[in-house]
């Protein structure tokens, strides 16, 4: 494992090929070069195709004023930290507004879950808006807020995004979630509790 390591430096600072033993036994350790995504949890409106280059979600019908949602297997707890690599492929503007990205309390999760992940209290899901860049945790009313949504840069069609959820924090219990959206890292939330040994 360390060789993996200097071998990813090795590439990433001399632009180096990967040789296939290496990414054979990269499969062998963990399973899979890209995230795992669960299709148990996953609601059936949405497919999940894999890649060689990654993995495609997308839903199977269209827009019906309901979100459907995707669940991965990595499941993070309290003194971990975790990024997702996602990108936005094919989507027209209209259609932005049936993207949001995020995390979720695990216990939550349902392959049944109909509506936002994040925009629902039972749901406890912390999440982004991908049409606007607003940020939802529990409400879906503006009226409920005294003050304007936060809000990260709106994205769109061929944007990469990253999505870190980081428990690290040895001082309490307030973990972070964390975008990277056009070259810039925000902080959209620093009070993700694990106080109650949850997990997202």
């Amino acid at each position: 494992k360390p060789k993996l390591l200097v071998h990813g430096y090795i590439k990433e600072k001399l632009s180096f090929s990967v040789p296939s033993d290496i990414t054979g036994h990269i499969v062998l350790w963990f399973g899979s070069l890209c995230d795992e995504w669960d299709k148990h949890s996953t609601s059936p409106n949405l497919t999940i195709d894999y890649h060689a280059d990654g993995v495609a979600i997308k839903r199977l019908r269209g827009w019906d004023a309901y979100h459907y949602n995707g669940f991965s297997y990595g499941v993070v707890g309290h003194g971990e930290r975790k990024t997702w690599h996602l990108r936005i492929i094919n989507t027209k503007a209209r259609f932005m507004s049936c993207i949001q990205f995020g995390v979720i309390d695990s216990r939550a999760v349902s392959r049944n879950m109909k509506g936002s992940f994040c925009q629902m209290l039972e749901h406890n899901g912390y999440g982004v808006y991908a049409k606007n860049g607003r940020l939802f945790h529990g409400s879906y009313s503006p009226h409920l807020h005294k003050h304007k949504y936060k809000r990260i840069p709106a994205m769109t069609t061929n944007d990469d995004i990253s999505v870190t959820l980081d428990l690290q924090n040895k001082q309490n219990d307030s973990g972070r979630l964390v975008f990277h959206v056009h070259n810039r890292e925000y902080v959209a939330f620093a009070n993700i509790d694990s106080s109650k040994q949850q997990t997202y």
